[in-house]
């Protein structure tokens, strides 16, 4: 960890020093040519990814590797130089949590699963929530979510033994201990479907929680433990629907649970539903924290691969937030408000389309001897060092050929390097209002203070500013910035981070 801060901080000290000095200097991002998954998968896609440890990558989804076909799970470490096949050929769901020392994941005969490191079943975990004890294929698990008393949440359909022990033997929302017995102080969370559908056509797809502690829930349903809420509601944490909430979709379709920024804003997909005064051919609606549509936000015209048919024309699979306060849309992207784009485009907060060199970097095609599909990408991690891997369907990225697996290197240009810069400590980060200057500075008379935006503009320019004096930085907009200070210890630089 110590060298990924190292590589960091000198990426941010020579763009610091570069727009200091009036030269140009930006962030990019370039195709890791050292790294590579061809050879090792093959045609199909990940459903997901995450990191365990420092250098190793967990990923899942119904890919070829290594002439095995069917779902998998694999290892992958950061380098590219090490893989490890953890489940050949097993029926692995769209869904899957690290969870305790193993992974809770959804199945495709229905409900869960627990597996322990080596992808084993774990016996004696399961109970009725987890099998479909009527044959019926009523069983759905869509979301996991682990809770902070230790327990996990389920969300999706669930049955059980005795249709008495709830209205209609359906549980929309469950909680599970951790040696995998039902938590008996919970009370599941029961849905009825929007009006005019089956009994049974209701579900729970997507959760996650506000700052908070609140939880949001987002599938397909009309009313939720009797409270009229569609496809959308939060609960506090005890589990009540908070009914100040508001719901302003009609009750037709189903919507995803996308995204919850850092300014508790809820990212959603609508599918085919609606929202009073939406324009037509939005797909993307973001919400405020007590459910009230941000009309500040308006997503902007997006097609797609034409294997991507309506209603998900415009649906970007992914939503992801950068440390600097945009947003980037993944998946089978290629145009947006008449760019050009490759399966990325960057978006700045009111929803406006970023021309710059996200929309140039993208897979290339998904083509595996006879296989020739349209490419998407889907999910990102980004990495303590700046660096960022993107999973999907895809067979080449910018020419270098890898396949459903890409890593960016972050690149700068126009960079002078210099040595003898020291780090600063700025407090505190994330900022609102005001930060001030920590370490070896405080205490000193700042004599050239200089902050930047991440384009490299001045935002803020001070001389003989006491370090002791709190910095007002109230005027800035949400995102990161760099700053260079000189005084009698010397230069220094840092970044910081302004939420809004």
């Amino acid at each position: 960890m110590r060298l990924l801060h190292y590589i960091f901080l000198k990426c941010l000290t020579a763009i610091t020093l570069c727009v200091a000095s009036g030269l140009s200097a930006q962030t990019y991002y370039e195709i890791d040519e050292s790294f590579s998954t061809d050879g090792k998968l093959n045609r199909g896609s990940i459903n997901g990814m995450f990191l365990e440890g420092e250098n190793t990558l967990f990923i899942w989804g119904p890919m070829q590797n290594l002439g095995v076909p069917g779902g998998a799970a694999n290892r992958i470490n950061l380098d590219g130089n090490w893989f490890e096949v953890v489940a050949p050929g097993e029926s692995i769901g769209l869904v899957l949590h690290k969870y305790l020392a193993g992974y809770i994941t959804s199945h495709l005969g229905g409900g869960y699963r627990y597996r322990n490191q080596d992808f084993e079943d774990v016996s004696g975990y399961y109970f009725d929530y987890s099998f479909d004890p009527y044959d019926q294929g009523w069983n759905l698990a869509n979301d996991f979510l682990e809770w902070p008393d230790g327990d996990f949440l389920g969300a999706g359909r669930f049955s059980v033994d005795t249709l008495a022990s709830l209205p209609d033997g359906l549980a929309g929302l469950i909680k599970i201990n951790p040696d995998g017995s039902p938590d008996e102080t919970f009370e599941p969370i029961f849905l009825q479907p929007p009006v005019g559908q089956a009994w049974n056509n209701k579900y729970i797809l997507t959760m996650d929680t506000l700052s908070n502690g609140d939880l949001v829930v987002a599938g397909r349903f009309g009313t939720i433990n009797g409270h009229t809420y569609h496809h959308i509601a939060k609960l506090n944490q005890n589990f009540d629907v908070i009914e100040s909430f508001q719901n302003p979709l009609s009750s037709d379709g189903e919507i995803v649970l996308e995204l919850i920024d850092s300014q508790d804003r809820i990212w959603i997909y609508l599918g085919y539903a609606e929202a009073p005064d939406m324009p037509e051919n939005q797909f993307v609606l973001r919400l405020l924290s007590n459910g009230e549509v941000d009309q500040s936000f308006v997503e902007p015209e997006i097609i797609t691969d034409e294997e991507f048919s309506a209603p998900t024309q415009g649906w970007p699979r992914k939503i992801h937030e950068l440390p600097d306060g945009t947003f980037l849309f993944t998946g089978g992207i290629v145009e947006a408000d008449g760019l050009s784009c490759k399966g990325i485009v960057h978006i700045a907060d009111n929803g406006d389309v970023i021309d710059d060199f996200w929309r140039l970097t993208g897979p290339d095609e998904a083509v595996w001897g006879g296989w020739d599909k349209d490419p998407w990408v889907g999910n990102m991690i980004m990495l303590d060092d700046g660096d960022i891997i993107f999973d999907g369907h895809f067979s080449s990225w910018d020419g270098h050929p890898t396949s459903n697996l890409a890593k960016l290197n972050m690149m700068t240009v126009g960079v002078d390097e210099t040595n003898g810069l020291q780090e600063l400590h700025i407090y505190p980060n994330p900022a609102s209002d005001q930060i001030q200057i920590g370490g070896d500075f405080h205490g000193q008379v700042i004599q050239s203070l200089t902050i930047h935006d991440i384009q490299g503009r001045v935002v803020i320019q001070k001389q003989n500013q006491p370090s002791s004096k709190p910095l007002n930085v109230s005027s800035l907009p949400s995102g990161m910035f760099l700053m260079r200070v000189e005084s009698e210890s010397g230069v220094g630089v840092g970044k910081f981070v302004v939420r809004k």
